[in-house]
């Protein structure tokens, strides 16, 4: 009769300290403030790798042509005398959708913040890409460029951005420019707390 009562005491307690223990592991689907839904932050508990995204965007949107943009920035802590510490990386993802030929020209991804040029490396338009158009469009192309962290702390400042995809020009709305500065702020400073300083 008392080892039950001891069998029964052990396994209430070993469920008291199990079950809060699932409830504080849950770090991920963190939302950035003041961005609705559209930055998520989460921090996978077994790499400890912080991913910053910013969920696709509708940067164009017409009935002959649709072009979405993501963004994503993966984060792990760096050892203090790392040369690399202070370096952050954001891959920017382009997808277009498009019923008729679009010339993407010389198929570089180029931005202005400001009216001056994001001084990264151009991204480029992939022309032969294997995967499906969305329902209603004849055409899929993508392209990648990457925001290094003074093309980061340059959108962080941006009240204008512009961008060519190849030869189509776009001006991004006063929504989507104050989206990108708040994914820029908080990539940054997520980077600053997954290392500490």
């Amino acid at each position: 009769m008392s080892s039950r009562r001891v069998f029964a005491t052990l396994f209430t307690i070993a469920l008291c300290l199990t079950v809060p223990s699932f409830a504080q592991d849950d770090k991920g689907g963190k939302e950035a403030r003041g961005a609705g839904s559209q930055i998520e932050v989460k921090t996978d508990r077994f790499s400890n790798i912080t991913t910053v995204t910013l969920k696709p965007q509708t940067i164009l949107d017409k009935p002959e042509h649709l072009v979405t943009m993501r963004i994503e920035t993966k984060l792990e802590k760096k050892d203090f005398d790392d040369a690399f510490r202070d370096e952050v990386n954001a891959y920017v993802y382009f997808e277009s959708h498009s019923n008729g030929s679009i010339d993407f020209g010389d198929r570089k991804i180029l931005f202005l913040v400001n009216n001056q040029p994001l001084r990264v490396p151009a991204g480029e338009i992939k022309v032969e890409v294997p995967i499906a158009p969305k329902p209603g469009f004849k055409s899929y192309r993508s392209g990648l460029t990457t925001f290094n962290r003074a093309a980061l702390e340059q959108i962080g400042k941006a009240n204008e951005i512009e961008m060519r995809l190849g030869s189509v020009e776009l001006r991004l709305s006063a929504s989507m420019v104050a989206t990108m500065r708040e994914y820029a702020t908080q990539a940054l400073a997520q980077q600053k707390a997954v290392n500490g300083r």
